[in-house]
């Protein structure tokens, strides 16, 4: 509702000829096939549905592409401040030799930018080499799998999937607070990279000693490497993001209406994109191709 309701209102009118009002409602909950969390294994054949067996034909076994990573993030579209700088430069570092920072530790507020950073070393590693084994989770993600995992009998391909991977990256890893099995599976797991130097990069909201319910062991663990924080973008910054941004979308506002946006929205990058988004969907509904500086403040 935040972030895509003016959107998907916009797209409902341009579809459909007329505006729309769009009710939301929960208790809907889809579970992930388990496809996705176990390593498939050999199995007699099975009869799946055409397309399904099209999509196999034109992907190598061997190379598995997992769809939590966008493409667009990538080093190239992430805006470079005083505030990320450091953040920015290990995480290159990481994607060009791997295992040179390891664990690379980056944490910050919401919204900042470390899952970018996390996916545009995924990005630029696949881009070295296509058939190297990316696991890219968060840290709900990887519990899921292991519970899947354990209910399914299938726990040794779980931790195959996992401990032959060239590089793991974990976003929101504080998630592993108070959960001693997950703790257990996630330590040996971190061990085994670790020694065969793969590379490991863990994003947090916090420092791991600032992590209650975290095992002592787990903690030296990621304190081990690299620890990098990003701060909350400078104007200059939220200014360098909003112009880079609005470069996707046909509609182009003036310097006023980004220095506006700019100087009021400075906790998160998320809520600053949503911002510019909100002004190019109102633009597009009413076919308003300039926005003036009272419309955006009013928006």
């Amino acid at each position: 509702r935040n972030n895509y309701e003016d959107i998907l209102a916009s797209a409902i009118q341009e579809a459909g000829g007329k505006a729309y009002t769009i009710d939301f409602e929960s208790g809907h909950i889809a579970k992930a096939p388990a496809v996705n969390c176990v390593m498939p294994v050999k199995e007699e054949p099975r009869l799946l549905p055409r397309y399904t067996e099209t999509v196999q034909t034109q992907v190598p076994a061997q190379k598995r592409i997992h769809n939590g990573i966008n493409p667009r993030h990538t080093f190239e579209n992430f805006v470079v401040g005083e505030e990320n700088r450091y953040a920015h430069a290990a995480a290159m570092t990481a994607a060009g030799t791997p295992g040179a920072y390891n664990p690379l530790y980056i944490y910050g507020g919401t919204g900042l930018g470390k899952t970018h950073l996390l996916q545009a070393v995924a990005n630029e590693t696949l881009n070295r080499n296509p058939n190297a084994q990316i696991e890219y989770v968060t840290c709900e993600e990887f519990l899921n799998c292991y519970v899947d995992s354990l209910q399914q009998r299938k726990h040794s391909e779980f931790r195959n999937r996992f401990r032959t991977a060239d590089v793991l990256l974990v976003d929101d890893v504080h998630q592993l607070a108070n959960k001693a099995q997950l703790q257990e599976e996630f330590f040996n797991t971190f061990n085994t990279l670790f020694h065969k130097n793969s590379q490991i990069i863990l994003t947090s909201d916090k420092q791991p000693s600032e992590i209650a319910g975290l095992e002592k062991r787990l903690v030296t663990r990621f304190e081990s490497g690299v620890a990098v924080e990003i701060t909350a973008p400078s104007f200059e910054t939220r200014l360098a993001i909003l112009k880079m941004k609005q470069e996707s979308h046909l509609v182009k506002f003036g310097d006023d209406i980004l220095n506006f946006i700019a100087s009021n929205v400075r906790s998160s990058i998320r809520i600053l994109e949503g911002a510019l988004i909100r002004l190019v969907a109102y633009s597009s509904v009413t076919r308003d191709r300039a926005v003036t500086l009272k419309t955006a403040e009013q928006l």
